[in-house]
């Protein structure tokens, strides 16, 4: 604290009123307290602890104001009062009959005038801590929001690529920026076993005619701007057959990642617009795990059993 270089200058001549005024206006709540720890007066600053309905501590001795862990610290504000050294704040808690526990934090100032009725009397001035308290609540809720989205997030990239290895549809991640294949299940890596030396790491796409690769080109060029494109039937080189390619696109903590289902001709499903979504595989039907497939507009495609006996419905 940095007193008035001039205090006596501008301020000894101030009545009680206008140095009443002043310690209003410089607190939120400001007590005058005896040196047995009584409150013997009080203002506020703040019209919302007024409201509080405060003015019965009057009376009381500060000490029966204040919660169990907050006592030891009312017994340093008066010694603080009455020492030489510059006064420090301190954080209390008053009980409240009717909510929460008003937090403020005080310092203390011993009265020291010619008049000797203020003789041992100290000003503890108290600023109000709610604000400061509800904004850190909010933040460690938005923290812990923050915690359990991306819990909730590894949680399902986990049962995703559990899916991923076990399912028997043929299926590739594809990096949305390089257009490389970021992962191939199993069941790709067989289906086109013939057609690509190394499939991880290839740029896509790759093992198909030039007509073939011109519709594949087109097809992620889509779902790259809006997430979703038609099917597409692309002819392998060297005679290796035809495929029907569906795609969409999975949101990862690294980066968007575009999904690609792939299934020969003579096996393909029909597309979700002709006869609704594809079977799903043996394992998710089985899952103890709820799971739920839609499209990029949130309609649902399909559930497993789980899914359906966990909303009880058909």
């Amino acid at each position: 604290m940095t007193p008035f270089s001039s205090s006596e200058r501008f301020l000894s001549g101030l009545s009680s009123e206008a140095t009443g005024k002043l310690v209003a206006a410089a607190a939120d709540l400001a007590l005058i307290v005896d040196a047995q720890g009584v409150i013997r007066d009080l203002s506020f600053g703040s019209e919302s602890l007024k409201d509080l309905g405060y003015e019965n501590w009057i009376g009381q001795k500060l000490s029966e104001t204040v919660a169990k862990v907050s006592l030891h610290k009312i017994e340093a504000l008066l010694k603080d009062a009455v020492s030489s050294e510059a006064p420090r704040w301190r954080q209390v808690n008053h009980e409240s009959a009717t909510g929460p526990r008003l937090p403020l934090s005080y310092c203390a100032v011993k009265i020291d005038g010619p008049s000797q009725a203020a003789v041992g009397y100290s000003v503890m001035f108290g600023r109000d801590l709610r604000p400061m308290a509800a904004l850190q609540q909010s933040l460690v809720d938005m923290q812990q929001a923050s915690v359990n989205e991306h819990w909730r997030l590894r949680d399902a990239q986990s049962r995703f690529r559990h899916l991923f290895s076990t399912t028997t549809e043929a299926t590739l991640l594809i990096d949305a920026d390089s257009q490389k294949v970021h992962e191939a299940n199993p069941a790709a890596v067989q289906l086109l076993d013939g057609v690509v030396r190394k499939l991880q790491g290839a740029s896509f796409p790759c093992g198909f005619d030039e007509r073939g690769h011109k519709a594949l080109l087109a097809m992620l060029g889509s779902l790259r701007l809006s997430g979703k494109a038609d099917d597409v039937r692309a002819q392998l080189i060297d005679g290796h057959g035809e495929l029907i390619v569906s795609g969409s696109v999975l949101r990862e903590e690294s980066g968007p990642l575009m999904v690609l289902r792939l299934a020969r001709s003579a096996a393909a499903r029909p597309t979700a617009k002709a006869v609704g979504p594809s079977v799903l595989p043996a394992l998710m039907q089985s899952s103890p795990d709820c799971i739920v497939v839609t499209d990029t507009d949130g309609t649902v495609l399909s559930a497993n059993q789980s899914f359906i006996e966990l909303l009880q419905i058909g």
